[in-house]
């Protein structure tokens, strides 16, 4: 018995029951390769996230700083 899969437009697949096709070297190694470069992209992303913050910080604690001695 054939079972038929919609992509929610207008395709429909139908494929044999139990029909899992399985991925090819080529297919899972591009796979990887595209995680380690979300990996990768994070990790620079939350590098420069963290550098944001750390500049945000010192500039308040210099403001704060020339605020305060510029009082007495």
């Amino acid at each position: 018995m054939a079972e038929t899969v919609s992509t929610g437009g207008s395709m429909q697949f139908q494929y044999q029951k139990g029909h899992r096709p399985k991925p090819t070297k080529e297919f899972t190694t591009e796979i990887e390769e595209a995680y380690n470069e979300y990996y990768d992209r994070r990790k620079r992303e939350r590098k420069q996230k963290v550098l944001i913050w750390i500049i945000i910080a010192l500039i308040i604690l210099i403001g704060l700083g020339i605020w305060w001695f510029s009082r007495n």
